[in-house]
């Protein structure tokens, strides 16, 4: 998953964890800027 975030200029990628309903969250940066992201089981991502 974090080749994944990379891969979509997100950076410094940490903390992620797989919920019981198989999405993914964690913290990213991306354009200077840390998100908390969330990546779905398709692989959509959504970042705050």
């Amino acid at each position: 998953m974090k080749t994944h975030l990379q891969s979509l200029h997100y950076g410094n990628v940490q903390d992620l964890r797989r919920g019981p309903d198989g999405q993914w969250t964690g913290r990213a940066t991306q354009n200077g800027v840390e998100k908390q992201v969330t990546v779905g089981p398709k692989g959509t991502v959504t970042a705050r």
